[in-house]
């Protein structure tokens, strides 16, 4: 009960803070999603190589990278909601749109309730289960380290956002489920296998 009242709070308060983008939120939603196939994950994927190219050329320093993403935003969240109200006229927006846009901020609110609820049951393991906690932990900071020495990292760092782009569209249409079931599956044959195997041995 709690949870489902801070996921509303969240969303009235997402919804506030999203209400000058709510236009650029719909169409971002529709293009993440792959509301056109093949289109739209063509266009993600070709935009994030674009963006990571130009990275790679520019080869700037942490501080200017960092300077430069915060002065971007800055000037979006300055312009966008000016152009909006120039280019969008009050009665374009239908209650269609509305009700798509409230469910949006919904699910961005559940999924930010989603995201801190696994990270305090992942801490409350130190507390609870130690034994798994410390384990998982120094394994996992440890296979970081080696792949951060292993790959380069700005490749490293295109992979993973372009990953976190198309993460919507895949598991919008299924296809997250498809490979899930896929890999289930070949794990159960797996072991199946091998158990036969050592039945045929005994």
């Amino acid at each position: 009960m709690a949870e489902v009242q801070e996921q509303d709070i969240l969303s009235k308060k997402v919804k506030h803070s999203l209400e000058n983008w709510r236009e650029i939120i719909l169409f971002t939603y529709d293009f993440l999603i792959w509301k056109s196939i093949p289109v739209y994950p063509g266009a993600i994927l070709g935009l994030s190589t674009f963006i990571f190219i130009c990275i790679v050329l520019l080869d700037p320093t942490l501080l200017s990278f960092i300077s430069s993403i915060c002065l971007i935003i800055v000037i979006l969240d300055y312009v966008v909601p000016i152009l909006m109200t120039r280019l969008f006229h009050p009665d374009s927006w239908t209650g269609q749109k509305e009700k798509k846009f409230e469910e949006i901020c919904l699910q961005i609110a559940n999924s930010s309730v989603s995201i801190k609820n696994d990270i305090y049951y992942f801490y409350s393991l130190k507390d609870t289960r130690p034994k798994i906690y410390y384990p998982v932990v120094i394994f996992g900071l440890l296979f970081l380290s080696w792949l951060g020495n292993t790959i380069n990292n700005i490749f490293l760092t295109y992979l993973c956002v372009t990953y976190i782009l198309m993460l919507p569209g895949l598991k919008h249409n299924g296809y997250l489920q498809k490979a899930s079931n896929l890999i289930r599956q070949y794990l159960t044959e797996a072991l199946r296998s091998v158990g036969s195997k050592k039945e045929k041995k005994q």
